[in-house]
Formats: C-alpha cells, sequence, structure tokens
C-alpha cells in the first residue's frame, strides 16, 4: 500500500472573475488564519486584461508564498475555476472560498481540530451569516445533517435554499478530485457538488460554528443566484432527480420553484411538483399565489398611470422584483424604460442599472415619468428625486 505524501494540510482554492476590491477581502482573511499550514490556489477565470493586471499586482503585493495564481486563458464559470485548483491541489483537505466572502480567523484551526476529531470523514461545513452593509443576518444552518438523512432531505427539506455553502465546504482532496464539480453549470454548483458527493462517500459532518461570512450587495450585485431563471432550476431538479426522493423534490418545488414561478409567468412551465406543492405545502403556496395577484393588479394600475399622463419614457426607481416584472410586463408599451437604484453596481448584472447620481440634468428631463417601485422607501426616494429637481408631477407611485 502506497501512502500518499501531502504538501500541506489544507489547500484553499479561490475562483476569481473581475473583482479585486472584493478578493483582497477574501485573502487578507485566508493570510489572516490562526492555522498556518496551508497553500492557497487563486484561480483567475479569465478576467479582461485590467482586472487581471490588478489581481496579479494584488498578489504581488500580499507576498505570501502560501498564495499562487492560475490564469484561465478564456472566461468558463466558477466550476471550471474550481476544478483547475482541485486538480492542482497538494492539501490532505480542500477548503472552497468565494471571492467575495471572507473566513473568521479562526476558520481552518477549527476546521483541522474538527477533522482530527471525529475522522475518518469526507467532507466537513459549518454555519455561516450573511452581510449587507455591515449589518449580520441570522447564523445559518440552524442544525445539521442527521445520521441517515441524503443531502437533498437536509438541504431542502430542513433547510429551504441548500445550506451546505461553498465557502463553508471543505472536503478530502482525493474525493474532491474524483467527484469535481459540474462545469456545464452556470448556477447552483454548489447543490449539485453536493448532491454527487452525497452519492459516493457517507461521511458529511457538521461543525457548529460561524466561521464565513458571506457579503451581499444591497442589489445582489454580480450575484449570480438573481439571474437564475424559474426554468433553469427546474431543469437542474429533472437532471438530479435521482437524488431526491419525492417529498424532497416538492419541497424543492416549494423553497426554490414556486415564487420563481409567478414571478417569471407565463414564461415559466409548471410541472407536477408544483401541483404537488400546493396540496402538501398550502400554507406557503397560496400566499404566494395571492401576492402574486396583488402584484400584478398594483402593476397594471401603475402602467394606466403612466399611459393616461402621455409618459413615453418611464424611469422605475428601485431595482428589485416589482420592477423586472414591469419590465417583462408592460415595457413595450413605451418608448423608453429605465432603470434607476441608488447602489446599482451594473457588473454581471442581466440588465444595465443606472444610479439616479449618474444622469444629467439632460437625460433627468428627458424623463416624463418617475415611478417608485417600493413600499418601504417611498419618502426618501421622493426627497432623492427632489434633490434633483424632479416635478412631484412627474412621480409616480407603485
Amino acid at each position: 500500500m502506497v501512502t500518499r505524501k501531502f504538501a500541506c494540510f489544507f489547500t484553499v482554492v479561490i475562483p476569481v472573475f473581475n473583482r479585486v476590491f472584493e478578493l483582497e477581502r477574501s485573502l487578507r482573511s485566508v493570510i489572516a488564519q490562526s492555522f498556518s499550514d496551508f497553500e492557497c490556489i487563486v484561480v483567475d477565470d479569465g478576467s479582461i486584461v485590467t482586472y487581471q493586471a490588478a489581481i496579479q499586482n494584488l498578489i504581488a503585493s500580499l507576498d505570501d508564498r502560501r498564495i499562487s495564481l492560475v490564469i484561465n486563458s478564456v472566461h468558463k464559470n466558477g466550476s471550471v475555476a474550481r476544478n483547475v485548483g482541485i486538480s492542482l491541489a497538494r492539501g490532505r483537505y480542500i477548503s472552497f472560498l468565494d471571492s467575495d466572502d471572507e473566513w473568521h480567523t479562526s476558520k481552518l484551526q477549527r476546521v483541522h481540530d474538527f477533522i482530527v476529531m471525529v475522522s475518518p470523514t469526507s467532507l466537513v461545513y459549518h454555519r455561516y451569516v450573511n452581510s449587507r452593509d455591515g449589518v449580520w443576518g441570522k447564523e445559518t444552518p440552524a442544525s445539521g445533517i442527521r445520521l441517515g438523512q441524503t443531502a437533498a432531505q437536509y438541504q431542502f427539506i430542513t433547510n429551504r435554499y441548500g445550506e451546505m455553502q461553498t465557502s463553508c465546504i471543505t472536503v478530502e482532496s482525493s474525493a474532491a478530485k474524483e467527484v469535481l464539480f459540474d462545469p456545464t453549470l452556470p448556477a447552483h454548483q454548489d447543490w449539485d457538488f453536493v448532491l454527487r458527493f452525497n452519492a459516493q462517500f457517507q461521511h458529511l459532518d457538521f461543525l457548529a460554528e460561524v466561521l464565513t461570512i458571506r457579503h451581499i450587495k444591497p442589489l445582489g450585485g454580480d450575484m449570480v443566484s438573481r439571474s437564475i431563471s424559474h426554468n433553469y432550476s427546474l431543469e437542474f431538479l429533472k437532471k438530479m432527480r435521482g437524488h431526491f426522493s419525492l417529498l424532497a423534490r416538492v419541497a424543492y418545488a416549494r423553497n426554490i420553484l414556486i415564487y420563481r414561478y409567478f414571478r417569471e409567468f407565463p414564461f415559466a412551465r409548471w410541472s407536477v411538483y408544483h401541483a404537488i406543492a400546493f396540496v402538501v405545502y398550502p400554507g406557503y403556496c397560496v400566499p404566494v399565489l395571492f401576492r402574486w395577484i396583488k402584484t400584478l393588479i398594483r402593476l397594471k394600475k401603475l402602467k394606466h398611470k403612466l399611459s393616461k399622463s402621455n409618459a413615453r419614457c418611464v424611469a422605475l426607481f428601485g431595482f428589485n422584483d416589482y420592477s423586472e416584472r414591469f419590465v417583462s410586463l408592460y415595457a413595450a408599451q413605451f418608448d423608453r424604460v429605465i432603470l434607476l437604484d441608488r447602489n446599482a453596481d451594473p457588473t454581471g448584472q442581466r440588465v444595465l442599472i443606472n444610479r439616479l447620481d449618474e444622469l444629467n440634468s439632460n437625460e433627468l428631463n428627458s424623463i416624463d415619468a418617475f415611478a417608485l417601485m417600493t413600499d418601504k422607501h417611498r419618502t426618501s426616494m421622493f426627497r432623492d428625486l427632489s434633490s434633483k429637481s424632479i416635478e412631484s408631477s412627474k412621480v409616480f407611485y407603485f
């Protein structure tokens, strides 16, 4: 029997695409680890030239021999980048970190101690918190996977959205090299990896500590999750249904599909799982249906008010489900529809979102009507428009 020698205990794999500030934050959290027996592989997944140069300069400035950079010549996706890191990993275990997340300084030490304590283990994951503008959300997940429970049951019945988040996962190197990430998937990559991993390896262990901070931009920023369509998520379920029990499929429909179905209707496809979800989970599904009907009525009333005012160029102030739905339903009935938001970051978005402060006076004057697409921030948004000398007669409320 040949015993493999490892260069270190952990290999940290960080995929990155067109990010520098966030990557620096992630890398500094890695460098600050109290456990030092690791290597870190940053995989640039085909960033544009300016970002690529900035990433190279950043890593050079950090001056840490444990950090190496690999550059993919063509942009593909995070799965491809992670697989590059996995193939080059020399550590006994691989810990994944997304380039916009960061770790607690004790992350690797706590995971190391946990692995030693529960050995053997193939996969360890832990809690995380989402941070929006520096405000932490609740600790997630509340509980760990139970003995005998499948990953699908845990992620979509016990939890709502799948709670084995990539930046919280550490896997045995040899197992990761065997399973790999699916390079064909633009989204749901972590769900797919965990489901397939669980089919081959039984040891999935939970460390009940918050060791990862996920930074969420106000608008979802360039996060992939916001751009995932209902039909894509439905096809994912169909493709992976062999990993799901019937109840897990229905729970997936409730938690992942139902809301998106109504948001994207009539372009979203109905399935038997949607129907069963309404029977099994009426307390969740029926209110979603009623909220959707109410939203459609409000959007239609707004469209009527805008048409009655003879508005041809309309600005929707506030990028959210309401404004996206209005665009899909009624944009063709106007000459131009502009999406506005205070904190818009158009990087990686499906649509162009303009910051209010970026529009000059001529551009603002060319807009016939401003619709405030919110229930919570009407007063402050109206104040923002007033500061730009927008007449109150041009302002309409959703």
